[in-house]
């Protein structure tokens, strides 16, 4: 397929966001940076998504709509990947929204020797929820651009401080997607990918401003139940630790770290979902893995008391305080 140079490619998976869709979909078109084109897959909705997704098509020549049968996340950003032309990847969320100026300003700093440009990203609560959004994965020095080289990018990573490990707040050079695609059948499928692309990255840019909003959904079927797979992301934190072991021992603590916020975010969902004695017997499995852990990294210089008080309360079996979701 001929890559067309400039081209961002930005893929848009969709399922069951009606009440969401003309929102993110208003936030691709207008952008001030015109030369993209909107990859819409709809991944077997039932509830009018995919009528609007055609109907968006039938306004901009740039969107391109695919049905498919329901298939997952993975395998929808997958055939989005089949079909981009363009230079440069990125990813939106359909219940997720951009800034108009996003790419614009991300991509001025996709020089030469650069293979990533993220942003922050803003979790946004409904008027209705007691929660207050929160601006995450910013560098230090917020509202400037911040260049990494890749182990500065992976120490970041590891501790999801300057970078989140989500491919939506991204922009990626299209090499990277060339023998990388999402695990099928899987959740947290965004783990394994974009710690697997920033081993291969060798500088990576933070623009040091929130562009991206990541929409809390109170009324999500997530947030009110939980399902095995979810797991996923403890096994893919697992897996990281283990490459970290071998290609880079001097992050083993941030891995490690990592590693067990993913358990403790997972038990936290279990606690609170209605059907948490339907899993016990993975909440248990999970607290002892925990455990096993906190032995090991009870003094991790970069875990905090307030964390290290969560982390006990999780290996006791006390309902969790706060939130410890990650996306």
């Amino acid at each position: 397929m001929e890559v067309l140079q400039g081209l961002i490619s930005v893929i848009v998976p969709v399922y069951n966001v009606k009440e969401y869709l003309n929102r993110c979909m208003e936030s691709l078109v207008y952008q001030t940076y015109t030369d993209i084109e909107i990859l819409v897959v709809d991944d077997g909705s039932d509830d009018g998504s995919s009528e609007i997704c055609d109907q968006w098509q039938q306004t901009d020549r740039r969107i391109s709509v695919f049905h498919k049968q329901n298939g997952g996340l993975s395998s929808a950003r997958n055939l989005g990947l089949n079909y981009a032309k363009g230079e440069f990847i990125t990813f939106v969320d359909s219940d997720d929204y951009v800034d108009l100026d996003m790419y614009e300003i991300m991509i001025t700093q996709m020089k030469e020797g650069i293979d990533i440009v993220s942003c922050g990203t803003v979790l946004e609560w409904s008027e209705r929820s007691q929660q207050h959004n929160r601006a995450l994965f910013l560098p230090e020095n917020k509202n400037s651009f911040v260049r990494y080289t890749k182990e500065n990018a992976i120490h970041e990573l590891l501790l999801t401080r300057s970078f989140s490990f989500s491919v939506c707040d991204k922009i990626f050079r299209r090499c990277f997607f060339e023998r990388v695609r999402f695990p099928l059948g899987r959740t947290s499928e965004d783990l394994p990918v974009v710690f697997r692309i920033f081993l291969r990255s060798t500088n990576i840019v933070n623009i040091g401003r929130v562009k991206y909003h990541y929409v809390c959904r109170e009324n999500s079927i997530c947030r009110k139940s939980f399902f095995f797979r979810r797991v996923d992301c403890c096994l893919f934190a697992g897996e990281i630790c283990r490459e970290v072991t071998i290609y880079y021992p001097q992050f083993i603590r941030q891995a490690e770290l990592m590693y067990m916020r993913n358990l403790m975010g997972t038990i936290y969902k279990m606690q609170e979902c209605d059907e948490r004695k339907k899993y016990l017997h993975i909440e248990e499995r999970l607290r002892k893995a925990l455990f096993n852990m906190y032995i090991r990294n009870g003094f991790n210089s970069y875990m905090s008391n307030l964390e290290r008080k969560k982390i006990i309360q999780c290996i006791l079996a006390i309902r969790c305080l706060g939130d410890n979701r990650i996306k």
